[in-house]
């Protein structure tokens, strides 16, 4: 894993990918998306949930006319299929890849083992109790990142926002929730650092 900096921008491009193929979905761009997806992912694993921003992307900016549900999603997929399937396979030979590297380094019993991620940085199940303090602790850190004048114009901006540019606004919120709410609710103690890469 690299520094929480690096995993932010490669989050923010491959947010930025995903818009860009949903909205003209061809084989290139989904190879790209793919690309940045992944890339975005072996970063940093608490950036995994990236992977849920291909297809808000492609709910929020269809085209597909939204006669009855099943029609829409049979529409949107069938439009899009070359930009999917260029992206799986991406995703599929750079995570293989990554798969075949970190068993071999297990197997082969290495002096220099890495580990997906930190057992003693994350807790699964944790209580309500603990959970709530991850949401003070995350309005905290906003404040110590931003500045609290600066924490709330963002909030102001990104009200603004929702109603100017609905389609933009609920996409930034998705990205934000992908990237701030593993760390909120895994992070045995959470760091500012966490943060980062969703203010970039």
């Amino acid at each position: 894993a690299l520094a929480d900096g690096p995993a932010g921008v490669m989050s923010a491009l491959a947010a930025w990918s995903c818009v860009r193929m949903a909205r003209r979905p061809t084989a290139a761009r989904g190879a790209w998306a793919g690309l940045l997806l992944t890339l975005a992912i072996l970063t940093k694993m608490s950036t995994a949930f990236v992977v849920g921003l291909l297809p808000a992307a492609l709910v929020l900016w269809s085209e597909s006319p939204k006669s009855s549900l099943r029609a829409w999603i049979s529409a949107t997929l069938t439009r899009a299929k070359p930009a999917i399937v260029a992206a799986l396979i991406v995703v599929s030979i750079l995570g293989g890849l990554y798969g075949i590297a970190f068993a071999e380094n297990h197997l082969n019993g290495s002096e220099r083992q890495r580990e997906a991620f930190d057992g003693e940085l994350v807790q699964v199940g944790r209580r309500w109790s603990d959970q709530l303090a991850a949401v003070e602790d995350t309005a905290e850190a906003a404040a110590a990142l931003l500045s609290p004048l600066g924490a709330l114009a963002a909030l102001m901006l990104g009200t603004i926002g929702m109603f100017a540019h609905k389609k933009s606004g609920v996409f930034t919120l998705t990205w934000l929730a992908v990237l701030w709410i593993p760390s909120m609710t895994l992070a045995v103690t959470l760091q500012t650092r966490y943060h980062v890469p969703g203010l970039l």
